[in-house]
């Protein structure tokens, strides 16, 4: 811990990173400093100081800490900043300066909050104490705030767009509340294009001041829920139209609907009306509920039930304190049906879709609300649907309409011959899904369109057919909950959408026509996937370890998958014809399930890994042929293989062992890449069967490190024999050579010094002359060794160098600089912890990573012994004149075969 016990007027930033910064008595940091809390201990502690403290800025990681004690601090910031660690005891937290400071921690500290300029940004929590707004402050953010919460300035809850939760809310009469609404219908909602700006209040509510509202289509909005009292109203409203082509004719706020304060939004040629059930007279409330819509009835009302009417076609909201039946006599033309309360059903007559502008009428059902409409709905002014709202709209008609259906949001559920008219269907972030209802199997001839946001197939306990054609880039999910019919979707007709398909655990795809599994798609397959007896082209191919492939068709079925992915789950036959896998196009797939299909294997390009990292229990009873292009690898267990001409086999993942219950092939032209690391390990094939090898070039990829001769892989064995050999072997150490030795049943990797000399890779004169001394040594000495076992020439020149001196200027340059600041650096260079103590005796380290460091040892600049074993240490030769000398302090590679009892460390 630092305490801090006096002022201070540094100007930097405090930046505490660990442990705790303390401030006490009269204490401060720098008033112009801001404070950074970047340690996930890190604790800035005000407790003990005389008075509160103010800081220019704050931020801090998940972890830190700030307490208060009964103190308060006072954030001065002018730019944008985040604290997401804790506040806590019972002081107090004041926001000032312009800037925005973001909470998204949880903070408990009860003394209050108050934010007096600039934007306090909640994300996070904070504790019971109140917060109190001032008018130029602004309390925004998608956090939960547990005490009161009083505004005299600006309320802007969520964060494009959001919901905001706070115990207790008073709205005073200066305070404007701004809100951003995307989608009628919805409570609240992340989803920029389909979410809401709400305040959920736990307790009272009062309104006051104005509010501002930023809208993109007519309809009903939450702006508040509440559960305690409600008092006051809004001074002023506005609002706003974000989306083009669409003018607010009126916009107000009702709060009719007890718990909830909504925004009631009209187009132009829009009215908005309430259901009053049986009353047909104003009564000063919306009772909603059973009753007969009908021409010749007044019962539908206002906003505050202050006045009652006939219907007028135009905009009718559901709601009351519990829905109902309700009969529709004759046809009733409307623009948008909103239902805020559960329950509803409404039969007979006719529902005419007569929207004030478009084509469209809308059915917009609030989250958490169910309805069903089993009345006609037919074409009038209009001649679609959209169904948007959270909540689930159920259509059971002989529905007529011929303009399509546009499912926003939200579920809509459909039983009978034809419940969504003759239109095309677009999924634009809703689900479709059958009825619960027993209704069995639903088939429907609709085109559907995926948008951007694509959308939901349900098949619930029956099955859903899609026989029309399916189009459009965004993704599509599958699903059902079983039942007597499994839950399937089929697909029968033309479909080449080019978004995802995701088949979710519990859901069936079943393909009845030869393009019913789009061939654009990636396949996320955590449920089952049935082609039906057709071949399938899916672009990718992943999905859990739940997943199935497999077909029930009579009829032979190839998978051709033209990308990559993991599939964790099994792929199998399903039925009596045979399934079979082709790998095409770049990228990796990876099996890492039972598969036990038992058509052919082909790899045409790309690679299939067969049981990647932690997936040794993968299988494959196929057996693989790896043609030109292609690569197989994994550490599995396959039917058997064959690799044909151009076609590598690349046995493990990372170093592995791939298992093969059958044969192995290895044809001429073909690759067998293996991986070694120093240590012994390597890559391998381990066939049950026999090996039979007609040629193909071994690719040997090294792992980091050094490689000592005599070392032998076993890369291949055969418990049935090997017989043949590779044609070649492919590799690029330079001192060392790699060769290939045989037995009945194994192929082994054997590494043997070459004829290749030290000196001859060398590039300098010095290079030259060191690799030489080097090689002396002979193997068995650490020096030699060491080098020999350099991964490529490069290395072994950079060792060169580090033990020549080349480090070093030319010899004119080094007694032209021959200065007390040129001979530190270079002792500084040759200190190194290989030895130790001044004028002591020092041994060299005796791992090999340390003796290429012999021209940085870190060695004191006295002059003393230096005991070394004999063949292994470095001194500095004699300066002569037109030789290249050392610096004082330096070793060099010169004398390297001179025994220990010559050996000295030239020091100044």
């Amino acid at each position: 811990m630092l305490a801090l016990n006096d002022v201070n007027i540094y100007t930097g930033r405090t930046v505490v990173a660990d442990g705790t910064l303390s401030l006490v008595s009269i204490g401060t940091i720098a008033q112009s400093s801001g404070l950074t809390l970047s340690g996930t201990s890190a604790v800035f502690d005000i407790s003990g100081a005389n008075g509160g403290r103010t800081v220019r800025g704050l931020s801090g990681v998940a972890g830190s800490t700030i307490t208060l004690g009964g103190n308060s601090l006072t954030v001065d910031n002018t730019g944008t900043e985040t604290f997401a660690g804790a506040i806590a005891s019972n002081g107090r937290l004041t926001k000032t300066g312009t800037g925005t400071l973001i909470l998204t921690g949880s903070n408990a500290h009860t003394g209050g909050t108050t934010i007096s300029q600039g934007e306090l940004r909640v994300e996070g929590t904070l504790g019971s104490g109140a917060v109190t707004v001032a008018a130029a402050g602004t309390l925004s953010g998608a956090g939960s705030i547990a005490g009161a919460v009083t505004v005299d300035g600006t309320l802007s809850a969520g964060h494009s767009p959001g919901t905001l939760s706070v115990g207790s809310l008073v709205l005073n009469s200066s305070a404007t509340s701004i809100f951003e609404l995307n989608r009628p219908g919805v409570a609240g909602g992340s989803d920029p294009a389909t979410g809401n700006d709400l305040v959920k209040v736990t307790g009272d509510l009062t309104l006051g001041g104005g509010h501002d509202a930023r809208v993109a289509a007519a309809g009903y909005y939450r702006l508040f829920d509440y559960g305690g009292t409600l008092a006051g109203s809004f001074a002023s409203q506005s609002a706003t139209s974000t989306t083009a082509g669409f003018t607010i004719a009126s916009a107000g706020v009702e709060t009719g609907i007890a718990g909830q304060v909504n925004l009631a939004v009209l187009g132009l040629g829009q009215t908005m009306q309430f259901w009053d059930g049986t009353i047909n007279t104003a009564s000063g409330s919306v009772n909603g509920g059973a009753g007969t819509w009908a021409s010749f009835g007044t019962n539908w009302t206002t906003s505050t039930g202050s006045a009652n009417a006939g219907w007028g076609g135009s905009v009718g909201v559901f709601a009351g304190s519990a829905g109902g039946a309700v009969t529709v006599v004759g046809t009733q033309s409307f623009d948008t049906l909103q239902f805020s309360t559960n329950g509803y059903t409404l039969s007979s007559g006719t529902l005419a879709i007569a929207p004030a502008s478009g084509t469209l009428s809308t059915f917009n059902i609030d989250g958490g609300v169910s309805v069903s409409i089993d009345s006609t709905i037919a074409d009038g002014g209009g001649t679609g649907i959209a169904k948007t709202g959270a909540g689930t709209l159920t259509l059971t008609g002989l529905n007529t309409y011929t303009g399509g259906t546009a499912i926003s949001q939200g579920t809509l559920a459909i039983a009978g011959a034809q419940p969504l008219g003759t239109g095309t269907v677009t999924l634009n972030g809703g689900t479709l899904r059958i009825a619960d209802c027993g209704c069995g199997s639903i088939s429907l001839s609709n085109d559907f369109a995926l948008s951007a946001t694509g959308g939901t197939l349900d098949a619930g306990a029956g099955e859903l057919e899609i026989g029309g054609s399916i189009s459009g880039g965004g993704p599509l999910t599958v699903t059902g909950s079983g039942g007597p019919l499994g839950g399937y979707v089929v697909f029968s007709g033309d479909n080449r959408y080019r978004g995802q398909t995701r088949i979710a655990a519990d859901g069936i795809l079943l393909a009845l026509s030869p393009t019913g599994l789009s061939p654009n798609s990636d396949y996320i397959v955590d449920g089952i996937l049935d082609p039906g007896g057709f071949d399938a082209t899916p672009s990718s191919l992943s999905g859990a370890a739940s997943g199935r492939i497999g077909s029930s068709g009579f009829d032979p079925v190839t998978l051709t998958v033209a990308g990559g992915g993991s599939f964790d789950g099994t792929i199998l036959n399903g039925g009596p014809g045979a399934v079979s896998l082709v790998k095409t196009g770049a990228g990796t797939l990876t099996l890492n399930g039972q598969n036990t299909y038992t058509g052919a294997t082909i790899v045409a390009a790309g690679a299939l890994v067969v049981g990647g990292a932690g997936h040794a229990s993968a299988s494959l009873a196929s057996i693989v042929t790896v043609n030109a292009g292609g690569t197989l690898g994994g550490v599995g267990t396959i039917g058997g293989l064959t690799a044909a001409s151009g076609g590598t086999v690349a046995p493990g993942n990372s170093i592995g062992t791939l298992k093969v219950s059958g044969n192995v092939a290895i044809g001429a032209g073909s690759f067998y890449q293996v991986e070694i690391n120093p240590t012994g390990e390597s890559d391998r094939v381990a066939a049950s069967g026999t090996a039979v090898l007609t040629g193909g070039t071994v690719v040997v990829e090294k792992a980091p490190g050094s490689y000592a001769p005599g070392t032998r892989y076993t890369i291949l064995t055969a418990a049935g024999g090997v017989s043949g050999a590779f044609a070649g072997l492919a590799q690029n150490l330079p001192f060392l050579d790699l060769g290939l030795s045989y037995d009945p049943g194994s192929v082994y990797l054997d590494i043997a010094r070459n004829e290749v000399s030290f000196a001859s890779v060398g590039l300098t004169r010095n290079q030259v002359a060191t690799g030489a001394a080097i090689e002396t040594l002979g193997q068995g000495n650490t020096l030699h060794d060491t080098v020999v076992q350099q991964a490529s020439a490069g290395a072994a020149r950079q060792a060169f160098d580090a033990l020549s001196g080349e480090i070093h200027a030319s010899a004119s340059g080094v007694m032209i600089e021959r200065s007390r600041d040129l001979r530190q650096a270079v002792n500084d260079r040759l200190r190194q912890p290989a030895a130790q103590g001044a004028g002591g005796n020092a041994a060299l380290a005796p791992v090999a990573a340390q003796v290429l460091s012999y021209a940085a040892l870190n060695l004191p600049a006295e002059k003393g012994p230096f005991t070394a074993g004999a063949r292994s240490a470095f001194v500095e030769p004699p300066m002569r004149s037109g030789a290249r000398p050392s610096a004082p302090g330096a070793v060099s590679a010169a004398m390297a075969t001179q025994p220990a009892s010559r050996a000295r460390l030239a020091a100044s």
